[in-house]
């Protein structure tokens, strides 16, 4: 059975894309800190602080997704660069 890791490649992230995650991620985590310290909280404010809870974890878990995509394609690229150039001996 042939090893088919080799043949496998990790997509890059755009950077782009990661930033705006990232800022998301940040909005979304202060404007649940701002409803939970706001001078009032009834009803309203709870639903719209466990949303931002949910939506503030969601961001910022796909946000370190991302960030270990990108190391992983970083990591993957510099390896077979390394093959290419005799550096280190191919995968088998």
């Amino acid at each position: 059975m042939p090893n088919r890791r080799s043949e496998v490649t990790t997509r890059e992230p755009s950077g782009a894309g990661f930033v705006l995650t990232t800022v998301a991620a940040v909005v979304a985590s202060v404007t649940t800190l701002w409803i939970a310290t706001g001078p009032e909280f009834d009803a309203r404010h709870l639903a719209g602080y466990l949303l931002g809870l949910v939506a503030s974890g969601a961001l910022w878990g796909r946000t370190f997704g991302l960030a270990i995509r990108h190391g992983n394609a970083r990591l993957e690229r510099v390896i077979r660069q390394a093959e290419e150039d005799e550096v280190i001996p191919p995968r088998p």
